[in-house]
Formats: C-alpha cells, sequence, structure tokens
C-alpha cells in the first residue's frame, strides 16, 4: 500500500470520528469552548436574552468526567452589560 493511499484513508477515517461529534458531547464541547469567548458570548447571549452582554473573561474548567451519569463540561465566564451591570455564570 502507497504512502499516499494510507493516508487518504487515515483521512477518510478521521474525518468520520470528526463528523460524528455533536457539540453536546463532553470533549467536544469542552474543546469547542476553550478559549473561545466570541462563542461563549454568542451562546450566553441567546441563553440569558442579554443582547448587549460583553465577555470578558472565560475559564473551561478541568473537572472529573462523568461523575453518576452526568455530563462534565463546566464554563465559568465574568461578563457586563451596557449598562455596568456583572455578571457571573457558571454553565455545567
Amino acid at each position: 500500500m502507497s504512502i499516499k493511499h494510507r493516508t487518504e484513508e487515515w483521512h477518510r477515517y478521521y474525518l468520520q470520528i470528526i463528523k460524528s461529534y455533536c457539540p453536546m458531547d463532553d470533549d467536544f464541547m469542552r474543546e469547542l469552548f476553550r478559549n473561545n469567548l466570541p462563542l461563549a458570548q454568542v451562546v450566553l447571549r441567546i441563553i440569558t436574552g442579554i443582547k448587549d452582554l460583553e465577555l470578558i473573561h472565560e475559564e473551561t474548567q478541568y473537572d472529573l468526567k462523568r461523575l453518576a451519569g452526568s455530563r462534565s463540561v463546566c464554563l465559568d465566564v465574568l461578563g457586563v452589560d451596557s449598562e455596568g451591570r456583572v455578571y457571573n455564570f457558571e454553565i455545567q
């Protein structure tokens, strides 16, 4: 088998794995939000209905996974709106 053929096979294999991910999967969600303040901001604006929410800081926690069958993604974010109100969100 040629290197090109093995590379194409490897590419197809990993592409299938990536396609199977859903944003609600623990591992995928954790990486999706890690260091991605703009994405967290969009999601929290939708969830809270605070259209002018500006996130200042986010920290994706490193915690134990799937304790007692529950999901394990934790996202802590600090935000402020246009009137200076400060919000501290923790999403699990």
